[in-house]
């Protein structure tokens, strides 16, 4: 319920990012989407405007979006968003996955639009 409490766990720099990584994996396990989902937005907004700061969360992140049932990923909107966060902590744009079922077409749009999006900085 503190949720901007946690997005602002960002303004301590890099020293967040262990709590943060803490609280995503603590969240992840919350079973219903309607009480994670707020938490998760603020820790995907903190762990963004982190950028670069944040790239030891990358693993933890990286491994909870490619779940088979993402508990990251509830639309693709979320899949979106978090796309976004991965890239401004500094994954490669290139190294992002995309469902097989998607087109290789579909795949190069969507990789320019989150890379102009993560271009444009971190939302607040």
């Amino acid at each position: 319920q503190s949720s901007a409490l946690v997005a602002r766990l960002s303004d301590q720099g890099p020293r967040a990012v262990p709590l943060l990584v803490d609280l995503l994996d603590e969240d992840v396990g919350v079973q219903s989407w309607a009480k994670r989902h707020g938490i998760l937005d603020d820790i995907r907004r903190a762990l963004s405007h982190l950028g670069p700061d944040a790239a030891s969360a990358l693993p933890t992140v990286d491994r909870l979006f490619h779940l088979r049932h993402s508990p990251l990923t509830n639309s693709s909107d979320d899949a979106f968003a978090w796309r976004v966060a991965m890239v401004r902590m500094g994954k490669p744009v290139e190294a992002l996955t995309f469902p097989s079922s998607m087109s290789a077409e579909i795949v190069a749009r969507d990789r320019e639009r989150i890379r102009k999006e993560a271009e444009k900085g971190p939302e607040r």
